[in-house]
């Protein structure tokens, strides 16, 4: 967990990285993760997780071909989710 704006980063939420099995498990986490009206922003990354910032945390302009990402959901403001996956995740 990585409060806002920690180590300089121009992020001003909270942030946290879950690992877990992409080959089974994150599914579940996906489900909950997409029903808890708190979260804005859920990813399932390869490896590590992507840089985020204050200005990538829209639909318009969150980097959906990010290379380690697999899937991806910004909340829109009308509090429907976006999703998308990436067509060429680095494997």
């Amino acid at each position: 967990m990585t409060r806002p704006n920690a180590f300089g980063d121009n992020l001003s939420c909270w942030m946290a990285s879950v690992d877990i099995d992409t080959t089974t498990a994150w599914n579940n986490f996906w489900t909950i993760a997409l029903r808890s009206p708190e979260v804005h922003l859920v990813c399932v990354c390869i490896d590590d997780s992507i840089e985020l910032s204050d200005e990538t945390l829209s639909v318009e302009t969150f980097p959906w071909n990010e290379r380690r990402l697999i899937f991806a959901a910004v909340r829109m403001n009308d509090g429907e989710w976006e999703t998308r996956e990436n067509p060429w995740p680095s494997w």
